[in-house]
């Protein structure tokens, strides 16, 4: 699935390995959910780049929805599909979908329906002319794109999409693995869903960002058909980077106490062995409604 639309692909990666790293909190109580509501869940991101040398910006956006499946005393079954308007070309492109997961109590992830996908793959690789020792590589069409067939990679798109969380309060302390340290939350009594909003703002970890961009030197040296490039050679040439920045994530709830908005922003400022200053801001809104209910 295309999560990142237009953005440049050093942010492509970027944005993928953050959401994964993001903190996961306590699942909602089971009794807010009901078998068979169907939620839209939408992303946006936006970037702005400058630098001493250029600057620019771009934005990309995409859905799914979320069925709620099963509930039982250990979690949910939820089943993640793309839209409902989805055209039977954009479900030729997509074999990852629909996926139905088994959210646990801790809020791990775990795929239900594996063998499926794993069929609807060997049919998506034969339809495109595909041969598997392809899989795994990445290449470029209009952007970066890996050729992926492991019907588990499908968790990790899922991931910014998770609004399911809660937990949430005043004071509590919160943390994500891209972050140096956990901060406390604050709250805003009302916002405009009706219920309770929680921020916190907290320092960026500069080694995580640097292996994330190593990690990304590497594919864009794979897509150039550059010579091979081992993360080794990668983190040594990002060694004088000084990185410095802070991420703040804001989490709103309804009246029942569910999250259907979280933004993440993500303020980066590199400066460069050769004196060059980068500064890069990263927005991702995630936003999730109930559009139908038995």
């Amino acid at each position: 699935m295309k999560l990142w639309g237009r953005l440049p692909f050093t942010t492509i990666v970027l944005l993928v390995i953050l959401s994964v790293l993001a903190c996961a909190s306590k699942p909602i109580p089971s009794s807010v959910d009901k078998v068979g509501d169907i939620y839209e869940i939408r992303l946006q991101s936006e970037s702005e780049f400058s630098s001493d040398e250029s600057s620019g910006n771009s934005s990309s956006r995409s859905s799914l929805t979320e069925r709620v499946v099963e509930i039982n005393s250990n979690g949910l079954i939820l089943e993640f599909d793309l839209p409902l308007d989805a055209s039977p070309e954009d479900r030729a492109r997509e074999w990852q979908f629909p996926a139905r997961v088994f959210r646990a109590a801790d809020g791990s992830f775990a795929l239900v329906n594996a063998a499926e996908l794993k069929t609807r793959n060997q049919a998506w690789l034969e339809r495109g002319g595909i041969e598997p020792s392809n899989c795994g590589r990445w290449i470029f069409t209009w952007t970066a794109v890996k050729i992926e067939c492991d019907p588990q990679s499908v968790l990790q798109n899922l991931e910014p999409f998770d609004l399911r969380v809660a937990g949430l309060r005043a004071g509590a302390m919160y943390t994500e693995n891209s972050a140096l340290a956990a901060k406390p939350l604050s709250v805003t009594q009302k916002n405009n869903s009706g219920g309770l909003s929680f921020a916190a703002t907290m320092d960026i970890d500069p080694e995580v960002i640097r292996n994330e961009r190593a990690e990304s030197d590497v594919v864009a040296a794979e897509i150039t058909g550059d010579k091979p490039l081992s993360l080794e050679e990668a983190l040594r040439n990002r060694l004088g980077d000084q990185i410095s920045g802070t991420i703040k994530v804001t989490t709103d709830t309804d009246s029942l106490g569910r999250v259907v908005r979280r933004v993440r922003v993500y303020n980066i400022e590199t400066k460069k062995e050769n004196g060059t200053v980068e500064n890069e801001e990263i927005t991702e809104t995630v936003q999730r409604e109930l559009i139908s209910s038995k």
